[in-house]
């Protein structure tokens, strides 16, 4: 047995974390409070990031809040709130799960403006009103879920796992249909898949050039084929043996070691980075959520 997702406190605390996901106003304080009070008799792990983020609430004002907000979701392309970017990057397929957002939403009277369809906020904000529940179930799970642990850092399958015994047996919609885009989108196309690179170098020919009867007026036995052996004497001195190119050469190649410090330094630029991730003001929101969600989908007792 597992947690439906039709829970009315559950539902009510997923529109108060999508209220503190939303662009700063003077009511984040308020928001803040109501989501505490709901949050923390259901969830009490969630209360606990709630109340760092209320810190941050607390010690910053609007501008700093908007500006922290802008630097995380605007300009962090790790960190962004759209989910169908995390589900689909920027193709076709994040837009065609946008329209069928908008037709959702619209068939429930929902208004997103001025947001765009899979911002996050907004698409938690409409939970509340979904009575669709295979709708809901497909939204959270195949679209919030995978989307909060990339922006957190996460494998997607990390965390609690549903029971699959108790899924149920039919195919579910959007389920699908995000699980088929996503299959899609990273199946190579026609073109890719008939790509068969080619090694361009001394003794080995294209299998264009191999099978030219004649190419630019030259009989084709003057093209080299795989089966013939390069003659090196044939071509004269290496312009590299000697001279300044020698030299320059040598310089490249002391200068390994540096560009090895280079990319160490670059590694520990991108560690330094995810642990300020981590410990970003709204990563508090998003691991909260993160708790919320488990509570969904955690077998619970019979």
């Amino acid at each position: 047995m597992v947690r439906t997702i039709d829970s009315t406190a559950v539902n009510l605390a997923l529109d108060r974390l999508g209220r503190l996901l939303q662009y700063p106003d003077d009511d984040l304080p308020v928001a803040v409070r109501e989501a505490r009070a709901l949050i923390g008799s259901i969830v009490p792990a969630a209360d606990e990031e709630l109340a760092a983020f209320e810190l941050f609430v607390k010690d910053h004002n609007r501008d700093d809040w908007r500006q922290i907000y802008t630097d995380a979701f605007d300009l962090d392309p790790l960190f962004k709130i759209y989910i169908g970017y995390h589900l689909f990057g920027e193709t076709y397929k994040r837009s065609h799960f946008l329209v069928k957002l908008n037709e959702h939403y619209a068939d429930h009277g929902y208004d997103c403006a001025p947001e765009l369809p899979d911002h996050l906020a907004t698409v938690l904000r409409f939970l509340p009103s979904c009575d669709h529940e295979t709708f809901r179930e497909g939204l959270i799970m195949e679209g919030i879920v995978p989307s909060i642990k990339q922006m957190l850092g996460k494998s997607p399958a990390s965390g609690p796992q549903e029971n699959s015994a108790a899924r149920p047996s039919k195919p579910q919609s959007l389920q699908d249909a995000i699980r088929a885009a996503q299959s899609a989108f990273y199946r190579p196309d026609d073109i890719q898949a008939s790509w068969h690179p080619e090694a361009f170098g001394q003794g080995v020919a294209t299998k264009g050039l191999q099978s030219a009867d004649n190419v630019d007026g030259l009989p084709p036995n003057l093209y080299p084929t795989e089966d013939d052996e390069f003659d090196r004497s044939a071509c004269g001195p290496c312009p590299l043996a000697g001279g300044s190119m020698a030299d320059d050469l040598g310089m490249q190649l002391k200068g390994v070691p540096e560009h090895e410090k280079e990319r160490d330094m670059r590694k520990e630029e991108v560690r330094k980075g995810e642990e300020e991730r981590q410990s970003h003001p709204y990563a508090h929101v998003l691991r909260a959520l993160e708790r919320v969600v488990d509570t969904l989908r955690t077998p619970a007792v019979p």
